[in-house]
């Protein structure tokens, strides 16, 4: 099992919107794609503890996209910078 820290923020205006701690059980990659799953504790939007989340991760750099699941909210994310590897 991994631990995985995710911060979310908005787009426009430089305010975190959700923090995702939690741990990772099942992991699995597919060509250039990670999806992997767990559960967390979350705060601010959808807070709570022991929610289940789902993640998918493109690899690239600026461009490469995460889509997270998690207490019933999609959040789309776009890398502006850094890179993802998937391997």
């Amino acid at each position: 099992m991994k631990q995985i820290w995710l911060r979310l923020r908005a787009r426009r205006i430089r305010l975190a919107v959700a923090g995702v701690t939690g741990t990772v059980t099942p992991l699995s990659v597919s060509g250039h794609s990670a999806v992997f799953a767990g559960t967390a504790t979350v705060t601010g939007l959808g807070a709570g503890h022991d929610r289940t989340f789902t993640v998918t991760v493109t690899a690239g750099g600026p461009g490469a996209t995460v889509l997270l699941t998690v207490s019933g909210l999609t959040f789309h994310e776009i890398l502006t910078d850094g890179h993802f590897d998937v391997s």
